[in-house]
């Protein structure tokens, strides 16, 4: 049985960013023509540890690149509707 998603899927990244001076977040729209959309979020391999005096910083660039992703995604929405 094949995977729904592969590597190989085309992808759209809706948005990236860092939120930690060694971590990445991604985020990207699958859009295939054989399955429904879907989402995939990349994240950190391991646990990202994080000072408490840092937790809201790392938390808000963490909320940065998911309301980026989600403009993004509304803006695709909007040129495929219009």
């Amino acid at each position: 049985m094949e995977p729904a998603v592969t590597q190989s899927s085309p992808r759209i990244t809706l948005s990236e960013g860092s939120i930690t001076q060694s971590d990445q977040l991604q985020v990207e729209l699958v859009d295939t023509k054989d399955t429904p959309k879907m989402i995939i979020i990349h994240r950190p391999a391991r646990p990202t540890p994080v000072r408490p005096e840092a937790y809201a910083d790392t938390a808000a660039k963490i909320m940065r690149v998911f309301a980026r992703a989600n403009i993004e995604l509304a803006r695709l929405k909007a040129r495929r509707r219009g």
